[in-house]
């Protein structure tokens, strides 16, 4: 005994002995004795070990028998390794190894009854087992008795303090349970004892993305991956972290490999269509959505991928059947409602409309489903003209998007200073701009809901335009400099300016002419003229009141439009923009083209010869028909545009003014910045 303190032999005999070693434990039992005679814990652990010996039959090898179990379930026979299982229970009925492995082996084929009473029959023989404890509170978690599962994980670390395992199911249950904070703690406890823990920092990720953590949880991922390199799970949750961040190039390629390592992982090439839609890879995407569908054809997402895909081409019919069987399959799926509403006006006995009603009133919704479901309870019940349970609704919706985003309006007050506090160096900067263009951009912004859709969809029905819809380059690679965040220099604006013409340019088709109609670029104007010098830049304007109306009540993905989960926080937000406009109006009066929306659609002949005019194209009747326009668009504005131009959509709010007291009164006040 002189290499190993008492303590320290009884734990390597106890070792031994679980994992059915019977001499060897045997063996150090008995030294212990022979140094200690008295030593209670060794005496125990003997005596045990004797009951087991007794019940092993005449010419029958107990250590073989525990191997040859553990062979076969180590290479997945688990049919082969329950029946043996089974069978040796028979005669081994004390010994609690054989009673573990039956139970992880029930457990692995879903056997769930059969795995609980045999992990409790392992706890009986041995209850200081603490593998069956950790064991059995995973066969509880799986049917959903969760308070129990946790307290068999608590006792598993009492009787193991280093307990990796035990730790990192402690995590998952209290994630299950949307204690996401806790649950880190957990796991932080399991990768501190197993620094190579793949699983536990795998499930960290997904902890830390849940309480708004996403860079580390991202770190957490790496780490899984790490000491797991084909882990397809970890790359998945790492693709769906880097899509939050907007990342979306990275984030495919995670996707890709998870596909890769999993090639049945259905979830990945749903993410993978989804990604590929955005970057108008409809084909693409339509075949990522399809592999999906073939691999589970009970994925409802994928029938929701391919419904908007649908949606983006003007096929509304083919849309809305899409839509459907994604709600068949699934009947609260937020996003399939949501997106069906976009195309359709409801009647009181439309039958999706009293399942909305039901699910919102029910239980067991995720935050972020039930926020979707929200906002098409709100368009229903509008279009049934229940104006107060549609004012609520849309409120309610907010309210939940503008906690899940963490949304705080000082924040957007804090960006408006900062960009007119360092354009300053912007405007001072000398670029030197040399060289003709391939494509010159034409940039339509505003508040969302200003009607850009539109004038994106008349100026691409010219022959001389292309339209690259709401591209995120410019906000991406130019917001640092716009905000200081980057020092200004004519280096870095030109490095900003080829960058962004050589993304934008892949739009053009050949075109000379492509424009951008991301609304939130009217934030870097000043930056826009600086780099951008031979751009057109056409500033849409909209009704006040219509403009924050709308904005209110639909549901936007961009995070940049956490303002408009909150009325008051939209009018607030809109008089940031007027100011910001008057702003930029200073200095660049010249460079930018004001366009009236409801001018525009009550004199859509004269307004539009004004605008191709000023862009200096010959005219094309063409562009007095936007609606014939075959181009994919994907705003909410979709099944609107597509419509031959209408008058009237800037007074669909007034019907809501009983709800609205005087909350648009600032927007039409002297006071309020003033656009030139």
């Amino acid at each position: 005994m002189a290499k190993l303190s008492v303590d320290q032999a009884l734990l390597k005999a106890k070792s031994h002995a679980k994992k059915g070693e019977i001499a060897e434990a045997k063996k150090i039992y008995s030294t212990i004795l022979n140094s200690y005679p008295k030593n209670i814990r060794a005496k125990e652990g003997l005596a045990a070990l004797s009951k087991i010996m007794q019940e092993k039959p005449a010419g029958t090898s107990f250590q073989n028998a525990i191997n040859s179990l553990l062979k076969k379930f180590n290479v997945g026979e688990f049919e082969a390794t329950f029946d043996m299982a089974t069978r040796l229970s028979k005669q081994f009925p004390n010994a609690f190894q054989i009673w573990h492995i039956l139970g992880i082996t029930s457990a692995q084929l879903t056997r769930f009854s059969i795995a609980h009473d045999a992990f409790d029959k392992a706890i009986l023989l041995n209850p200081k087992f603490a593998d069956a404890y950790n064991n059995k509170a995973v066969v509880l978690k799986e049917i959903g008795e969760l308070e129990e599962a946790l307290i068999l994980c608590e006792k598993a670390i009492e009787l193991n303090s280093t307990f990796a395992d035990a730790y990192n199911v402690k995590g998952v249950i209290l994630q299950l349970q949307k204690k996401f904070d806790k649950s880190v703690d957990a796991f932080t406890q399991a990768i501190k004892f197993d620094p190579k823990f793949s699983k536990a920092y795998n499930n960290l990720g997904i902890s830390l993305f849940h309480i708004g953590k996403v860079f580390q949880s991202i770190d957490a991922y790496n780490n899984a991956i790490k000491y797991a390199p084909y882990f397809a799970g970890a790359y998945f949750n790492k693709g769906i972290s880097l899509r939050f961040l907007e990342n979306d190039d990275e984030a495919l390629e995670a996707f890709k490999e998870a596909c890769n390592l999993k090639s049945d992982y259905f979830e990945a090439h749903k993410n993978i269509g989804d990604l590929l839609r955005d970057r108008n890879q409809e084909k693409l995407a339509f075949e990522a959505y399809d592999q999906a569908l073939e691999i589970n054809p009970q994925c409802a997402d994928a029938w929701n991928g391919k419904g908007n895909i649908y949606r983006d081409l003007g096929q509304k019919e083919n849309a809305l059947k899409a839509f459907k069987a994604a709600i068949e399959l699934e009947p609260d799926n937020g996003a399939a409602h949501l997106n069906s509403s976009y195309l359709k006006k409801y009647t009181i006995n439309d039958p999706q409309l009293n399942l909305v009603k039901k699910l919102i009133c029910g239980a067991d919704q995720s935050k972020e489903n039930l926020c979707l479901l929200y906002y098409t309870y709100g368009k229903m019940c509008e279009d049934t003209n229940n104006l107060d349970l549609a004012f609520q609704s849309y409120k309610v919706a907010g309210e939940i998007r503008r906690e899940s985003l963490g949304y705080e309006f000082k924040n957007d007050q804090t960006l408006f200073e900062k960009i007119k506090f360092h354009h300053n160096k912007v405007k001072k900067s000398r670029p030197k701009i040399e060289g003709l263009l391939k494509a010159t951009p034409i940039f339509i912004l505003g508040m969302p809901r200003s009607g850009t859709t539109l004038v994106e969809q008349i100026l691409s029905s010219h022959s001389q335009i292309s339209a690259a819809g709401e591209a995120p380059y410019l906000i991406k690679q130019g917001a640092p400099i716009s905000i200081g965040y980057t020092n200004v220099t004519e280096e870095i604006i030109m490095k900003f300016r080829d960058n962004y013409l050589q993304n934008i340019v892949q739009h053009a088709a050949g075109m000379p002419f492509v424009t951008d109609k991301t609304p939130h670029n009217f934030l870097h104007i000043g930056l826009i003229c600086k780099a951008f010098p031979e751009a057109k830049i056409i500033h849409v304007m909209r009704d006040p009141a219509a403009t924050c109306w709308s904005n209110f009540k639909n549901h936007f993905r961009s995070k940049a439009l956490g303002y408009s989960c909150d009325i008051q926080n939209t009018v607030d937000y809109f008089l940031l923009y007027k100011d910001l406009m008057s702003f930029w109006t200073k200095s660049y009066r010249n460079k930018i083209y004001n366009l009236n929306y409801e001018h525009l659609t009550s004199e859509q002949n004269i307004e539009t010869n004004k605008l191709i005019e000023y862009l200096g194209l010959d005219w094309e009747e063409a562009c007095l028909s936007p609606h014939k326009n075959p181009r994919i668009i994907k705003t909410v504005s979709n099944d609107q545009v597509r419509k031959k131009v209408y008058k009237g959509s800037s007074s669909q709010w007034k019907k809501f003014k009983p709800y609205l007291v005087d909350v648009f009164d600032d927007l039409y006040s002297q006071s309020a910045p003033l656009l030139n």
